[in-house]
């Protein structure tokens, strides 16, 4: 008998998870992005292989959701979008940088209880991963244009307005400006070009 890694490896199993890709238009069925993708079961039947299921009890879902259906904690990655629920009202953030030395992850944020304006916040790995496991930092799609359009409008308001710094570096704000411009609209620049 096939252990379950080995099935994933069958070429009965490559066949059906090409078929579940094409059905769902190689995107996942979560959140719509269209990169790092899984077919996961819905459920698990005792003595089952993994090919064996109907393609109605299998689904496309990217790395991120998929480790949330399975309650394991995404990782940050950089270029991820996030929804950030504050309970009265939910900000748009956007994983800008990682310091795997010191264990820190960087959000570039839109206070949209504070007429969009731009923040930068830091948490610690665990912090971060705790927060994404308990659904207050909820993964979005990163071609949502209405999130961009809320970024870019918050950048502006960083240059021009007010800025905030988070809590375990104080920048000045300077500081804080030349982190976002460098970090955060790199990202956007490399978007636009790959269009």
């Amino acid at each position: 008998m096939l252990n379950y890694k080995e099935q994933l490896s069958d070429a009965r199993w490559l066949k059906k998870k090409n078929e579940v890709l094409e059905r769902d238009g190689y995107v996942c069925q979560k959140c719509g992005k269209a990169s790092h993708l899984n077919v996961h079961h819905l459920n698990y039947e005792q003595g089952k292989l993994a090919w064996e299921y109907p393609n109605e009890s299998l689904i496309t879902l990217c790395n991120d959701c998929h480790e949330t259906e399975h309650n394991i904690p995404p990782k940050p990655i950089v270029g991820n979008f996030y929804t950030y629920d504050h309970g009265d009202f939910t900000n748009d953030m956007l994983c800008y940088h990682i310091d795997y030395r010191n264990e820190f992850v960087y959000l570039f944020g839109v206070d949209n209880g504070n007429h969009g304006g731009g923040y930068i916040d830091v948490f610690s790995f665990e912090t971060f991963r705790k927060k994404c496991q308990h659904s207050t930092f909820v993964i979005t799609t990163n071609s949502d244009d209405y999130t961009e359009r809320s970024f870019n409008i918050a950048y502006r308001k960083l240059l021009h307005d007010f800025a905030y710094v988070d809590s375990t570096h104080m920048y000045n704000r300077e500081q804080l400006i030349s982190f976002a411009k460098e970090k955060v609209f790199n990202l956007y620049n490399e978007k636009t070009k790959n269009r």
